[in-house]
């Protein structure tokens, strides 16, 4: 039975003809209302739902994103709200002759006009990047009068009654409506950024918005009246209640469905990340011109898996920044044009090599075999699935590979548990390989990207937010310290703003070296800014370059400690009678002064001088130069192998992996050496997949043979067989060999010499290099180098000295300052 609201619902009507004209009592079912409400709040939730992950004004995705929305507010939470508001309504004694009919031709339109309404709303609101308060309000207020607009115009599409509306009740329900809408709007669009964290925000939205179309309707619906038209309506024009009901219905649970699917789809996105956080990931960390960094619209960083994990081999295999596997990536980053075309074979050798068969994937990614240990070509196929991750990367964000950015130069630890964040500062000198006590390693991929670059990814379905709104959902997902992660954002931000490079003129260079610390570290560590871990601790001189009277005085200084060099310093200011003198030594003595201050340890007292000047790459006299040459007065110094980097703006990090960076300068000669290097390894072992194809088809038996020519074929086969498996494993060796102590080729040629130690001779500002000293490249750029450390004109791998090939290996300057440093140790 219904309810009465009204005070003549038990009035008898015994002659509908007699009723004709005449206001009609009314009564409502509650459950219907109940009903109308979840259906104007589900409607509402999935619009925000879907509206939130819209990222531009542009593209597919976004313009799909704006219409699924439109639709689901506009045809969901208002236009079957109406109607299953209105099935609420009880008319006279519950006769069927009495009840609401529709008109079809308004019923339609009634659907499409909050549509195309909220669909300018949205547009109009725009993305995170376009949003602002007025629109907000000017949006809010238009989709109020969308929810009266649409309430009125159903009801003008009643077909046998004619409704009476007192004034006072209209007002009301525009003002209800207009209000509620722009507040939660305004709860939505404007708080918005924040809520990657607080997703719950939304359904809290939701009712808000759902409030503001049932508050309008049921006020509407109290205060209007119902007058009983001549019963002439025709069955072909109008809609019964019933099919109004069943197509509602439909609608509604179309948007459930919608609505359940994207909170899975959130939910496994979730889940995906969080075991992310225990494997080895590469994700973007791009920024735009205002500073915020690129995420999905559900707030994540776009990363693609490398491998399960990082399969140690030994106890001393960690991965680290000094492990030549991170150092081959961090250098072919630098130049992804070299690896573009090897992709294609990257991925067969990926495919071909076991891992579908074992894990039902094609590019799944777990490099241990099935009984626990590593699989052959392990490093190898290491760097292939990180090549292809970072084409899945590109290809995920519609962008190049050689718009990918560069390989950041540490390794976050991810899936730790919770912990303190340290008062003092986190970034110590052995950052550098992450904290302790988690199983995933995550890699960045820097990029700083200008305005149209920035739209181009928006249209691709990703949007720009503050790092400090996404860093706590991050931090939880990633089980990373919040405090470690906003500092990594602020230095990577900073560190791929610009290249760091020495600048022309004389420098005043501190080179320390200590045996390295930590596990999978050999050889030794050296002392480098934080700010820039390519470069030495230096103080330039306020002169372009040394004359023969600063060269010969510096001679006259060599090997001497700093302290004894201040005190003779000193001693010449106070008693030379030469003007010349005392105004090197007063030049000297301050930039000694100020490196000092800067390290803010005494322990550089014991440094001593490198008397000849050494030449380095420093920035080219324009941005698409190759380097320049930069000299250097260097003090060198083994500090004890416990000694903690001096100050707060200096840092250790791994010799190899500084000596590396130097090649890496932009313009630099290495690169391209580098690239037919990574060519040459990579396409011996891609074209041997053609050989076993080759040598496949004589395992076939020939039916059109005896078996003695099958046999004889046979074992033709078989020695082919066997010499197809011996070149494998001999490249495979070679191959592993190369991947883990010589990635580059580390032969000298004498087409590209390198910088090194000088001679100066001839008159003032001459410079001759001296035979037995490296030359400087005629384009003053730098050749390509192994990653084994140079001690003392030997090679060291894993502690070990072996003797030198026949062919010298490329000497950077590091290698000369290393050279002197353990030689006159």
């Amino acid at each position: 039975m219904s309810n009465s609201t009204n005070s003549t619902t038990g009035i008898s009507i015994q002659n509908i003809a007699d009723m004709q004209g005449k206001i009609i009592p009314r009564s409502f079912i509650h459950g219907y209302v109940v009903l109308s409400f979840l259906v104007s709040f589900i409607g509402a939730w999935t619009a925000l739902e879907l509206i939130s992950r819209r990222t531009a004004m542009r593209g597919y995705y976004n313009w799909f994103l704006l219409a699924g929305s439109s639709f689901s507010i506009g045809g969901i939470a208002i236009w079957s709200m109406h109607y299953i508001g209105n099935r609420a309504i009880v008319l006279g004694d519950e006769r069927p002759q009495l009840q609401i009919v529709y008109s079809a031709g308004y019923t339609v339109i009634s659907l499409f006009v909050p549509v195309a309404v909220l669909f300018i709303v949205f547009a109009s609101v725009g993305s995170n990047a376009t949003m602002n308060t007025t629109r907000v309000v000017l949006g809010g207020a238009l989709t109020g009068f969308a929810v009266c607009g649409m309430h009125y115009l159903g009801q003008a599409g009643i077909a046998n009654y004619d409704c009476v509306y007192p004034v006072p009740f209209v007002i009301e329900a525009i003002t209800i409506a207009v209000v509620a809408s722009i507040t939660a709007l305004c709860m939505f669009f404007l708080f918005r950024p924040a809520w990657d964290t607080r997703w719950w925000r939304r359904p809290i939205c939701a009712v808000v918005l759902a409030g503001a179309v049932s508050g309008i309707h049921w006020l509407a619906s109290v205060g209007t009246q119902y007058r009983l038209k001549k019963m002439d309506a025709s069955p072909m024009n109008s809609i019964s209640r019933a099919l109004t009901v069943i197509i509602v219905l439909v609608l509604s649970i179309c948007c459930c469905i919608v609505l359940v699917l994207t909170m899975l789809l959130a939910q496994w996105r979730l889940a995906k990340l969080a075991k992310r956080a225990q494997q080895v990931v590469l994700a973007t960390a791009i920024f735009d011109y205002e500073d915020r960094i690129l995420v999905t619209s559900e707030g994540y960083l776009p990363n693609r898996k490398i491998a399960d994990a990082w399969v140690e081999r030994s106890l001393d295999d960690t991965f680290s920044v000094s492990h030549p596997v991170f150092l081959w990536m961090f250098r072919i980053t630098r130049n992804w044009n070299g690896v573009a075309k090897l992709l294609p074979g990257m991925r067969n050798h990926v495919h071909s090599a076991g891992l579908k068969r074992r894990l039902g994937s094609k590019f799944e990614s777990n490099l241990v075999n099935d009984h626990g240990t590593p699989i052959e070509d392990y490093s190898l196929i290491f760097r292939e699935l990180f090549c292809v991750a970072a084409d899945d990367l590109a290809h995920d964000l519609h962008e190049p590979l050689d718009k990918m950015g560069i390989l950041y130069d540490e390794i976050t630890v991810t899936g730790q548990q919770a912990m303190k964040e340290k008062k003092k500062d986190t970034h110590s000198d052995l950052d550098l390989e992450g904290l302790s006590g988690g199983n995933g390693k995550l890699l960045f991929l820097l990029r700083i990207v200008n305005r149209r670059d920035a739209e181009h990814l928006q249209t691709a379905g990703y949007c720009f937010a503050e790092p400090s709104n996404v860093i706590p959902f991050l931090a939880t997902t990633l089980k990373v310290g919040p405090k470690l992660l906003s500092q990594r954002f602020e230095i990577m931000r900073e560190y791929v703003a610009e290249e760091r490079m020495f600048d022309p003129g004389v420098h005043l260079a501190i080179f320390a070296i200590r045996a390295s610390l930590g596990a999978g570290r050999h050889g030794f560590d050296v002392l480098a800014r934080k700010d820039a871990k390519n470069q030495l601790p230096t103080m330039q001189f306020s002169f372009d370059d040394l004359n023969d009277f600063q060269l010969e005085y510096l001679k006259t200084m060599d090997s001497m400690t700093m302290a004894a060099i201040m005190k003779k310093l000193v001693e010449a200011l106070r008693r030379s009678p030469s003007e010349k003198e005392k105004h090197f030594a007063k030049q000297l003595f301050d930039t000694i002064e100020a490196i000092k201050e800067e390290s803010e340890n005494p322990i550089f007292d014991d440094a001593k001088l490198i008397a000849d000047p050494i030449r380095a790459p420093c920035r080219g006299v324009s941005q698409d130069s190759p380097p320049g040459v930069a000299t250097f007065i260097t003090f060198r110094i083994v500090v004890p192998i416990h000694s903690r980097a001096p100050g707060r703006k200096l840092m250790y990090i791994p010799l190899n992996f500084f000596k590396m960076q130097q090649q890496l300068h932009k313009n630099a000669a290495a690169h391209d050496v580098f690239a037919r290097e990574v060519h040459r390894e990579f396409a011996n072992v891609l074209d041997l997949e053609d050989l076993d194809a080759k040598a496949s088809p004589a395992f076939a038996p020939d039916p059109f043979n005896n078996g003695q020519t099958n046999k004889i074929e046979g074992e033709k086969a078989g020695d082919r067989r066997a010499t197809v498996a011996s070149q494998r494993r001999h490249s495979r060796a070679r191959v592993e060999k190369s991947s883990e102590t010589n990635l580059v080729d580390a032969n000298s040629h004498d087409d590209e010499p390198t910088l090194g130690i000088v001679n100066y001779a001839g008159g003032a500002g001459g410079k001759k290099i001296s035979s037995t000293s490296p030359r400087i490249s005629r384009n003053q750029g730098e050749r390509g180098t192994g990653f084994e450390l140079s001690q003392g004109g030997q090679k060291t791998r894993n502690g070990v000295v072996e003797k030198k090939p026949k062919e010298e290996d490329t000497q950077t300057y590091i290698d000369e300052m290393f050279t002197i440093t353990i030689t006159k140790r």
